[in-house]
């Protein structure tokens, strides 16, 4: 797919993603087994749900949480930074390693593109 050459275009949808927080908590898991978690026993069975704006808003992985920058995803020879610390646009845990949606998402941007091709005239 062409947006794999497109740093910026693949930068630009991940800070999208990042922004617009469309699902705040993700998918609500459960646990497998106890687990003891910052002081807290969560025994098996225990329903948790994450924080994704609170990872999508953290200064410690954001320079500017709540300004709009695809650079945020851009190394500094301007190429895009795979699995981003901080940016879990679909969720967490083992299940999101490998997100079917995140690939579907990104077929369609390919088709948005390939449309917005036929559609206009780009001159420079």
């Amino acid at each position: 797919m062409l947006i794999f050459r497109l740093p910026y275009t693949r930068a630009a949808v991940a800070e999208i993603h990042r922004f617009t927080d469309l699902t705040p908590t993700g998918i609500g898991h459960k646990t497998r087994c106890d687990v003891e978690f910052r002081g807290f026993l969560l025994p098996r069975g225990t329903h948790v749900l994450s924080n994704l704006t609170a990872c999508h808003r953290d200064p410690k992985y954001w320079k500017q949480p709540m300004d709009f920058q695809p650079e945020n995803f851009l190394d500094a020879d301007g190429q895009y930074i795979e699995n981003k610390e901080g940016f879990a646009p679909f969720g967490v845990g083992e299940s999101f390693r490998v997100c079917v949606i995140h690939k579907k998402l990104d077929a369609a941007v390919e088709s948005c593109r390939k449309l917005c091709k036929q559609m206009y005239t780009v001159s420079v």
